[in-house]
Parts: C-alpha cells; structure tokens; sequence
C-alpha cells in the first residue's frame, strides 16, 4: 500500500468521530528511493568528498582515505550513497511504525466500546469499520518497521563497502612499505619491486572490484525489499580479502615463483595455498 495512504485513513477514522493520533508525513517510494541513493549525486570527482560537514550530533560521511595511490586503487568504484541518510530515514520510519501502533490501539479502543454502547445494524457496522481501520494501521505499523529495517541493512551496505575499499588502500600502501624494507634487505633490483608494486595494485584493485559487486547486489536486494515492506531476510556477505594483508610475504613469494618476466599478468586473486 501506498504509503500516504496512512494520513488519509487517519482522516477517515477523525471524521468517525474517534480521536486518532496524527501521524506525520511519510516519503513515498521515490522519495524512499531517493534517499536509497538509486540515483547517484551527480557532477564532480567520485573520489571527492561530499556531503555537508556538520558539528552537534551528525556524522560524517565516511570518504576515501588519503594517501597515495587511493584513486588508482579505487577509481570509479566508491559508493555514492550516504550512509547517514539511511540512518536518519529509518528513524522516521520508526516514528511512522509507532504512530500507526498507536493510533491501531486508539482504533482497537473504539470498537470494543461500541460493542456495547450500540445494538443493530448501525452499531456493528461501526464496529466492523473500526475492526478494519485496526487491522490496515496494524499492516502499516508492519510495513513501516520492515522498512526501516531495509534502511538499516542499507546503511550497514554502504558503510562495508566503503569500509572495504579503504581497507584495500591502506592494505596496498602496508604490503608496498613491507616489500621496500625487504628490496633493501635482499638486495632486489628496481625491476623486481616495480613489478612486485604493479601487483599489488592490482590485487588491491580486485578487493575494490569485489567489495563493488557485493555492495551492488545487496543493494538491489535492499531497494526491493524496501519497495515490498516484507521482512528482511539479507544477510550482508563479508567482504572477500579482507585479512588477506597480514599474509604479504606468503604473497610475494608465490609471485616471485610464478611470475615471468616483465609486468605480472593479472595474478589470480588469491596464491593456491590459501
């Protein structure tokens, strides 16, 4: 059902004559879609920081690390969406969930004093509207805490992807420090330690890829599920290669004994032995 549909039913059991609560205004679902973020802020660098930067109780967006390498790395994989947006929806869905609770029970209230205070036709028609006013504000009360549920599984999505991302930056640029100290300890050439560099961009760039296309399909999964109001039945993956870093050596290793000369050709995304 839509979901301005709630403030005119709310009218129509006011103009029973049974005192409701107001609920206040809910987005419809291409506002919801909107704030889901289905379409992208447009203009700008993707890598540049945006949102409003604000003091008091509001958060920050999450944005690129800064260092160097992190636009190679990451490119035009960085999700535009606002994780704090979803937060602040899902919290007006809940304000939307516990009024129509409320106004379901003032409903509810209403009906069972009619029963006895009315006899006849009249009486149990009034009752039977107020038995249905019930059950279509106990639906929205659903639909709206489904809701933001979805709008919390989209905030988690955005913020893992991100989280994800950053990790494989800053993954890249702890590998990388490692693989100098051990070109300086083993005497490597300047050729060895481009090549061992260009690989580990390239493995770093296949963690963003892949944080990409996890981020891509449970966001999908999260729009419709907002669209139905069902319950949410997503479960977030982890992200793949996350912990992958603390192996470097075992890395480097595999590619040293693999690799042919010149530049590595796309090295798979992870050695046999793992």
């Amino acid at each position: 059902m839509p979901p301005r549909e709630t403030d005119a039913r709310i009218q129509l059991l006011a103009g029973s004559g049974v005192q409701m609560p107001t609920l206040v205004t809910t987005p419809n679902l291409l506002e919801i879609s909107r704030i889901h973020g289905i379409v992208a802020a447009a203009g700008g660098s993707k890598l540049r920081p945006r949102g409003t930067f604000t003091t008091g109780d509001s958060v920050e967006t999450i944005q690129p690390v800064e260092l160097p390498e992190t636009a190679t790395i990451i490119g035009d994989h960085w999700p535009q969406q606002d994780e704090t947006a979803y937060a602040r929806e899902a919290e007006n869905q809940r304000v939307a969930a516990n009024q129509a609770a409320q106004a379901a029970a003032t409903a509810r209230t209403a009906s069972n004093y009619t029963e006895p205070a009315f006899r006849g036709n009249s009486g149990t028609a009034l009752t039977d509207r107020l038995d249905g006013h019930h059950g279509i504000l106990t639906d929205d009360q659903a639909r709206h805490t489904n809701i933001a549920s979805w709008l919390d599984l989209g905030q988690q999505n955005v913020i893992q992807a991100k989280a994800a991302m950053n990790l494989a930056s800053v993954g890249y640029h702890k590998a990388y420090e490692h693989s100098t100290i051990r070109a300086v300890d083993e005497s490597w050439p300047q050729r060895q330690l481009s090549q061992v560099k260009a690989m580990l961009i390239h493995r770093a760039q296949s963690h963003v890829v892949d944080a990409r296309t996890a981020f891509d399909i449970a966001q999908q999964q999260i729009t419709n599920g907002i669209i139905a109001g069902v319950v949410p039945n997503l479960q977030l993956s982890r992200p793949v290669g996350d912990d992958e870093w603390d192996h470097i050596d075992e890395i480097i290793e595999h590619w040293n004994r693999t690799s042919n000369a010149g530049l590595p050709a796309m090295p798979d995304p992870y050695p046999p032995e793992f």
